[in-house]
């Protein structure tokens, strides 16, 4: 469960990786009776994964890694379904299917993390980072090779 021994500089960055997070959800979400859907269908999956993760994760700085890379995925995301005029609502599947990877990899790096004695906060999210990018990078991969076309 997490532990309260974090400084406030990693609470501040935890805080700002979630709003961020947030802010994409909501700039992504179009500003008409569809808002409240799609912002669900953007920001509480992430949501999920970091309250799953709380379990695992002792220190903050390892959850801001990993929603540093959640809001970064949805806004890259975003660029690249609407790079192109060929995809279509149900590219938007797409990210929700690669997010169970997202948190394959995030608990994965939690647990890897757990027994690791770093000096500083920005080694546990650089890492926590890392195991949640290679799980959505290999979950991606699999689905563009199988049911998703992911070409321009």
């Amino acid at each position: 469960m997490l532990v309260n021994t974090a400084s406030w500089s990693e609470r501040l960055s935890l805080i700002m990786s979630v709003l961020a997070g947030l802010l994409v959800s909501i700039w992504l979400s179009p500003w008409d009776t569809y808002f409240w859907g799609n912002f669900a269908i953007f920001w509480i999956p992430q949501l999920v994964i970091l309250v799953v993760l709380l379990f695992f994760v002792t220190r903050q700085a390892v959850l801001t890694g990993i929603a540093a890379v959640l809001a970064l995925y949805l806004a890259l995301f975003s660029a690249w379904a609407s790079s192109s005029s060929s995809h279509d609502g149900l590219t938007w599947l797409g990210y929700l299917f690669s997010l169970p990877g997202a948190g394959l990899g995030a608990i994965v790096g939690a647990i890897y993390l757990e027994g690791q004695t770093y000096r500083r906060a920005f080694t546990y999210a650089a890492i926590a980072a890392m195991f949640t990018f290679v799980g959505l990078a290999i979950n991606q991969a699999v689905m563009c090779s199988t049911v998703m076309y992911c070409g321009s």
